[in-house]
């Protein structure tokens, strides 16, 4: 289920829930596409990608500017870490 926390009393109106689907914080996904193969298949390529981009990006912090970036290195860790998950995640077999 969805954690649905109510703001209308930080604004001032009353039914106002974040994950309800009419409100303005729901996330706007398209019906369907959030357990299809085409999403998962979306996401392991843009993960991938950005894991290639974060090697290479690493190798020329390391080896061409001999520097070492806390903030760039944690990003790194972190797209590789998506990866990681999007290449373990169960996908759907078919559309």
């Amino acid at each position: 289920g969805v954690t649905r926390v109510s703001l209308g009393s930080l604004r001032g109106h009353s039914g106002v829930t974040v994950g309800s689907p009419g409100s303005p914080w729901s996330p706007r996904v398209p019906p369907g596409l959030s357990r299809s193969r085409a999403a998962a298949v979306t996401l392991l390529v843009t993960s991938a990608a950005s894991a290639l981009a974060s090697l290479w990006l690493g190798a020329v912090l390391l080896f061409r500017l001999r520097d070492l970036c806390v903030v760039c290195v944690s990003t790194y860790g972190v797209n590789l870490a998506l990866l990681w998950l999007n290449l373990t995640q169960k996908h759907p077999k078919s559309d």
